[in-house]
């Protein structure tokens, strides 16, 4: 697997997402693993493929709950400060991942993965960058992978986190190719703050 670092493109600015980083100003951060995927995994009902990329992980706390239950966890984030933090995470844990700096959505970025799980990175693109997201899942995904999507409502339209339902996020993907598998409504998982705006997609390559 190489990685070939570009220049951010599509106007994503990985100058702004460091800023936000080195401000402590990540909002979305709970400080803690995602509550949906801690439950996931108790349920015992993750894909069984071992590569995972968790595309726009931030400061990583997701990578050593993967590692730990046996994963070959793969993190990718755009600020250097969240790929540091993300690093410290998996080792002060005594496990092993591997996190790039890099925007995923450039098509330099090539990595084979069995499954992906995105939480609160879909929301972070702008509504333009959709087909790329498509596309950038489709080329890292080896057929017949998972993605899986924890959809969270926001009331932004016109900024990060951008809003999108859930019914738009699957008729976008089943354009792209994919096959949605399941909705589940997370209201029992989901963290306090966000009941009732986060929903569970699953989709198959």
């Amino acid at each position: 697997m190489a990685y070939i670092q570009g220049q951010a493109p599509c106007g994503t600015d990985a100058a702004a997402w460091e800023e936000i980083y080195q401000n402590d100003d990540a909002g979305w951060d709970l400080g803690q693993p995602s509550p949906p995927l801690l439950a996931f995994l108790s349920e015992g009902i993750l894909p069984q493929g071992k590569r995972v990329l968790v595309p726009g992980c931030g400061t990583g706390h997701e990578l050593p709950v993967l590692a730990a239950a046996g994963y070959t966890v793969i993190g990718v984030d755009l600020a250097p400060s969240a790929v540091s933090t993300a690093e410290q995470r998996l080792a002060d844990a005594g496990l092993t991942g591997t996190v790039y700096e890099a925007d995923v959505l450039d098509t330099d970025c090539q990595l084979e993965v069995d499954w992906i799980f995105d939480q609160t990175f879909f929301c972070a693109l702008r509504p333009d960058q959709h087909s790329q997201y498509c596309e950038a899942i489709d080329r890292v995904l080896i057929t017949g992978g998972e993605l899986w999507t924890v959809n969270m409502r926001t009331k932004f339209t016109n900024r990060q986190p951008y809003d999108c339902a859930p019914e738009t996020y699957i008729t976008m993907l089943e354009q792209a190719g994919f096959t949605h598998t399941e909705t589940r409504s997370l209201d029992a998982e989901s963290y306090q703050r966000r009941r009732g705006r986060e929903t569970l997609l699953r989709f198959q390559k």
